[in-house]
């Protein structure tokens, strides 16, 4: 009976988890039927792309699944979860996450009957999805700010042949992939729900946070308040972007062997402390275990932080 335990409270567990995850998307298949219902009537195209698909799908978490009243951490989860372009709600992330959680920590208990291990797993396995996000965000603004400039030009061609500005963002949707044609898809269904262009271009600017977007989402709303000539604005940003890039790719490329020689200098530490544990293990054990050398490798520790913070800082330029 009390090997039983384990299993009955593991089980109790995964039932709550799937309860909440279910109760939580029934909740989303209201607001999906909601959203269907007031878009169509705006969109009747017989036929609509995966990425204007996929992009309905973020416009529907933000406008019908609350986000708008969320706490500040759920607020930042949900802009991750869209800037690494997974169309799932932050509650519904969270849950999944306890779900992977809670079954990995009944796993490692009943593989190692041990509670400790069980907790281990469980903290290890919880991390895990929030990094994956976080890696996928990273990757994803990366090809965004390399290919932003291939988005203005293209811009460009299709106001000098008459489109409008709305006519381009759709342009862009249809012939870009993702980031940016899932990105101005997104601009376009708000358009055409009713939002202002200068509410559109913030919104771009939350969801791409870099200088050049910054640039764009500047020019864009001077343009509309006072006017001007658009294509001569693009067309000069988009020279101006191309050149910057350029000159950020120099520097990655002449600060390379700094970052190498950053890199080997904060390894050259550990290397020697694993090599010496291997050939003079008794002395580096009574190192560690004396309080002397405890207190003297807690402050070599210190300086090593503050000297590889002086290192990969010295190394880091920004364009």
């Amino acid at each position: 009976m009390a090997s039983s335990l384990p299993v009955l409270a593991g089980l109790l567990v995964l039932t709550l988890a799937a309860s909440l995850y279910f109760t939580f998307f029934s909740k989303s298949d209201q607001a999906t039927q909601r959203f269907e219902t007031t878009f169509k009537k705006q969109d009747n195209s017989p036929q609509r792309s995966a990425k204007v698909i996929a992009a309905e799908k973020f416009i529907l978490k933000k406008v019908y699944d609350g986000s708008t009243k969320q706490s500040q951490t759920l607020s930042k989860l949900a802009l991750k979860l869209e800037q690494a372009n997974i169309a799932m709600a932050p509650h519904e992330f969270q849950t999944l996450t306890f779900l992977a959680a809670a079954l990995s920590g009944v796993l490692g208990f009943l593989a190692h009957q041990n509670m400790l291990l069980g907790v281990g797993w469980a903290v290890s396995v919880w991390f895990i999805p929030d990094w994956f996000v976080s890696i996928k965000a990273w990757l994803r603004l990366a090809k965004a700010e390399e290919q932003f400039s291939d988005v203005l030009d293209a811009m460009i061609s299709c106001l000098k042949t008459g489109f409008g500005f709305n006519q381009a963002v759709h342009s862009i949707t249809e012939n870009f992939e993702d980031p940016w044609g899932t990105e101005f898809g997104k601009m376009a269904i708000e358009i055409g729900m009713g939002q202002s262009k200068t509410t559109v271009l913030r919104n771009l600017y939350r969801r791409i946070p870099n200088t050049d977007v910054e640039l764009f989402t500047t020019a864009m709303q001077i343009y509309f308040e006072s006017g001007g000539n658009l294509v001569e604005l693009l067309g000069n940003l988009s020279t101006t972007i191309r050149t910057r890039y350029k000159l950020f790719r120099k520097i990655r490329t002449l600060s390379a062997q700094g970052k190498l020689s950053a890199g080997m200098i904060t390894c050259i530490p550990f290397f020697l402390m694993s090599f010496m544990a291997l050939i003079i293990p008794e002395a580096v054990h009574g190192f560690i275990a004396h309080p002397l050398g405890m207190i003297l490798l807690g402050l070599t520790g210190i300086w090593m932080l503050f000297g590889i913070f002086i290192l990969f800082k010295t190394v880091q330029i920004e364009v």
